[in-house]
Formats: structure tokens, C-alpha cells, sequence
């Protein structure tokens, strides 16, 4: 009714997983969906979910691109966190995890000048059907990082595929984190 009144462009849904972004691709006509994707956590790109919106005209938008800002570089999965932020809700051992994955990025970075940041934003939107993302920015300095990443040098097809042999290679997700179905 919104959309053919002409007040609203398009309905897009937030989901929980992958397997339910595919599950609305599939069952309705919905044309944008956020879902989390980042350099640590490819499932909507290994599951099919981006080949199959880009099939379906199907807009992605990407959440978590930063992972929670772990793949800042800047974070050590031991700071105090602030009573009501949604990291507390994660497991310290994850935290710790996923602080510790940035080390194994660092040599995609070797003689570019280019952020581990502008690399995590890089990555999220090589992807046809990924048409934004949305990383958390707090300070102006990382408003310019993020939204200079059009300035630096493009990821390659071989840094591409380097991230996401890291990927393969390694576990991001703590089994306690898995077991409590946080994810």
C-alpha cells in the first residue's frame, strides 16, 4: 500500500542469517536486506546469498563490517565495556578472537597505504550486490577513513582471494559463543 501510494521506495528486511535472507529472497518480493558480512564472517558469500540477490535485483546492505570494531586494529578483546553495549553479550573469549584476527589481515596491507579499515570496507563491497555498509564511526577521524576509502588503492583479485583464504583457514567463533546461538 506504502510502496504503490508512492510513500515509500522499497521494504527491506534486517535478518538474523543468511539462510533467512535467502528464505525471503525466495518466498517474497523483497528488494533490500541487511545481513552481517565482513571479512571474518563470509557465510552470505559461501552460502550463495550475494549471487543469488545480485540474480534476484536484490540490494545487499552489509552490517558488521568492522566486527563490532575488532577489525579496527584498536581493540584487544579486553577493554571495559560500557554497561548497556551489546558486546557484553558476547563471550570475553570471542572478543579476544575476534581482536586477535586483524594480526592475520596485516600483510594484505604490506606497502599500500591503505587502513585495515579501508581494507575490512573494501572487501564488504567488492561484491555487485552489496550496495552499502555500515560501519559504526564515534569520532570524526573515522568518518574521513571510512568514507575515504575511494581515495586509496582498490583491493586485487589476489588481496581479495588472500582474505578469503584467511577466512578458510581459520575459526573466528568461539564453540561457547556458537553454543548459546549468538551469531
Amino acid at each position: 500500500k506504502f510502496k504503490s501510494s508512492c510513500k515509500v521506495r522499497e521494504i527491506g528486511v534486517s535478518t538474523k542469517s543468511p539462510e533467512d535472507a535467502m528464505n525471503l529472497i525466495k518466498k517474497y518480493n523483497i528488494k533490500v536486506l541487511q545481513v552481517n558480512y565482513n571479512m571474518i564472517d563470509q557465510r552470505a558469500k559461501d552460502i550463495g546469498l550475494l549471487d543469488m540477490a545480485s540474480h534476484n535485483n536484490v540490494s545487499i546492505i552489509c552490517r558488521t563490517p568492522l566486527v563490532f570494531g575488532y577489525l579496527t586494529g584498536s581493540m584487544s578483546g579486553g577493554e571495559k565495556l560500557e554497561d548497556g553495549d551489546h558486546r557484553k553479550n558476547w563471550p570475553k573469549d570471542q572478543l579476544r578472537m575476534w581482536a586477535d584476527s586483524t594480526a592475520l589481515f596485516d600483510k594484505i596491507n604490506n606497502g599500500k597505504k591503505r587502513s585495515q579499515v579501508q581494507t575490512a570496507l573494501q572487501f564488504c563491497l567488492e561484491h555487485d550486490s552489496i550496495k552499502t555498509v555500515i560501519p559504526g564511526m564515534m569520532k570524526k577521524s573515522e568518518i574521513i577513513e571510512n568514507i575515504s576509502i575511494f581515495d586509496v588503492e582498490a583491493l586485487s583479485v589476489d588481496e581479495f582471494n588472500k582474505i578469503c583464504n584467511i577466512y578458510n583457514s581459520n575459526t573466528f567463533y568461539d564453540n561457547k559463543a556458537k553454543s548459546r546461538g549468538i551469531q
